[in-house]
């Protein structure tokens, strides 16, 4: 009897611990409840929680082109068949590894173990809660917002030593328009200097005073067709000083796969991921009337990329959501006006030639730019006492286990996410020079 009283004992301190922890990361997460969460359905389905290995898809709605007349197309005697569109689906598939999971793990003694367990809110579960939401979410952020290849370069505002005016925002919401960004749940994220620039800028914008409906607690509340938030755990990137020139070397498409493309430099560059490039003639299209927008088709390293003076090029690595699709695709995603050749030019977007550049990165984005999730863990641990709090699509585990051998109690939380870039036109990284 003593041994499931303790044992249940066990059960019950995790289930709280697991409570604790939860209320105080859900209370914090920021960047989880402004994209998209379609992947919360796919636990929903298993109560046991999941572990390490599987592969997973999203699944992008297909694109398609009308015909004019009231022909669907030409009838194929030899089959007795119409021509009709190609219906192509474009997935993103990706796995959950252990790369995807963090722990926070501590020990007592069995006599520390009482004591501890005096104040459980205060001294475990709160902590470790909030802890968990700051690296769940800068996980995924890293996962998602760095990929995306949109940009704005931010202009100087009126007020002195501003880095950003309202200007820069105006020409992150034209551009979402542009590709035809669905015009609701829009979102701006800014770092806490950038936010105190803007809002500086912003106060006396539509009236001598400050406008409260616009201005809460001296911050920009929403502006430009999106809700604005300040924002702490978006990196920064930093850009060496390069006079390279980058010139594509070998390229490859097809009707039915995306770009892909080598580049080369006249000088020794490495650029890191997160990195913005550009080609110098080839431009983004609006993905509805396939008509060029005139805005140079710019692209996000996904990997760092090392070029060496005059030597074998390198492949660009770009993300799976930010395929480079031309006119002749049969899917229907078009996103550039012409693609390259070898020769054409590719530009570093915010490098000096003389001085290493750093910026702060704000994002502009619709809902379905990102997906990410919280995937809840299975607590089947043989040898372990385990409990997992879940509630709108977030989730924590905690565990407990005695070593016996150094009379050893050790408590430990867990979590896993993942963040993916959905739809590449949707976001829009604006670089503020620090």
């Amino acid at each position: 009897m003593a041994v499931v009283d303790i044992q249940n004992n066990d059960i019950s301190v995790n289930q709280v611990f697991a409570r604790n922890a939860f209320e105080s990361m859900h209370n914090k997460l920021q960047f989880f409840k402004l994209v998209d969460r379609q992947l919360d359905s796919q636990w929903a389905n298993n109560t046991n929680g999941y572990a390490q290995g599987d592969s997973y898809q999203i699944q992008r709605p297909a694109r398609f082109k009308s015909r004019v007349g009231n022909m669907i197309g030409e009838f194929q005697s030899g089959t007795g068949t119409w021509e009709t569109g190609d219906f192509v689906e474009d997935p993103i598939t990706f796995a959950v590894s252990k790369a995807d999971q963090i722990n926070i793990s501590t020990q007592f003694t069995s006599k520390d173990k009482t004591l501890a367990l005096t104040d459980l809110k205060s001294r475990l579960g709160e902590g470790v809660g909030l802890q968990m939401a700051t690296d769940l979410e800068k996980k995924v952020v890293g996962e998602t917002v760095v990929k995306g290849g949109g940009y704005i370069l931010a202009t100087a505002g009126a007020a002195s030593g501003s880095k950003i005016g309202i200007h820069s925002l105006l020409l992150a919401q034209a551009r979402l328009d542009e590709l035809a960004t669905p015009t609701d749940k829009r979102s701006v994220l800014l770092p806490s200097a950038v936010m105190a620039d803007l809002s500086r800028e912003h106060q006396g914008l539509f009236t001598p005073n400050a406008n409260e409906k616009i201005a809460i607690s001296g911050y920009v509340n929403s502006f430009a067709g999106a809700d604005m938030f300040s924002y702490n755990l978006l990196p920064k990137i930093v850009l060496p000083a390069s006079t390279a020139a980058i010139t594509v070397t070998t390229v490859s498409s097809s009707a039915t796969e995306a770009l892909a493309f080598t580049v080369t430099s006249d000088a020794n560059v490495t650029l890191p991921a997160g990195a913005i490039l550009e080609f110098d003639e080839s431009f983004m299209v609006n993905p509805e009337t396939r008509e060029s927008t005139g805005v140079k088709y710019s692209f996000a390293l996904t990997e760092e990329l090392v070029l060496v003076a005059l030597t074998e090029s390198a492949i660009v690595k770009i993300d799976a959501a930010a395929k480079i699709w031309g006119p002749l695709d049969v899917g229907n995603r078009q996103n550039i006006d012409v693609l390259p050749v070898a020769t054409k030019v590719v530009k570093i977007v915010g490098v000096d030639a003389s001085v290493s550049k750093t910026y702060n990165q704000a994002v502009m984005f619709q809902e379905n730019a990102y997906t990410a999730t919280v995937i809840p863990l299975t607590t089947d641990l043989p040898g372990a006492s385990a409990a997992r709090a879940d509630h709108d699509g977030f989730s924590i585990r905690t565990c407990v286990a005695t070593s016996i051998g150094s009379d050893t109690v050790i408590h430990r939380f867990d979590g896993m996410s993942k963040g993916i870039l959905q739809r590449d036109t949707y976001a829009v990284r604006i670089l503020v020079e620090v």
